[in-house]
């Protein structure tokens, strides 16, 4: 694990970027998890925890989205139009 931490802090310390962590539940994965980012590396990540999200900084706190507030995020962020061709199979598995 500490060579995998070494490796990827390595790789991202002559680099500017944004890493994006989805759903970190254990504070112990997040301390090691964490060390493999350089400080001029920005994290976002998301939690249930506010343990975890207390210890990075000021948490932001999301409401869950209704289910036609959930597929017009999908649409935006896959670029997906409603006047594409399968539009309704896609909606339809898009919701699900």
């Amino acid at each position: 694990m500490e060579e995998l931490v070494r490796g990827i802090h390595d790789f991202l310390k002559e680099r500017k970027c944004l890493v994006v962590i989805d759903d970190i539940w254990n504070s112990d994965d997040w301390e090691i998890i964490r060390q493999a980012f350089p400080v001029n590396c920005n994290v976002i990540l998301t939690t249930r925890s506010e343990n975890i999200a207390n210890q990075q900084s000021e948490p932001h706190k999301s409401k869950f989205l209704t289910e036609d507030e959930g597929w017009a995020l999908l649409q935006k962020v896959a670029y997906f139009s409603s006047v594409d061709a399968d539009s309704n199979s896609f909606e339809d598995i898009g919701r699900e």
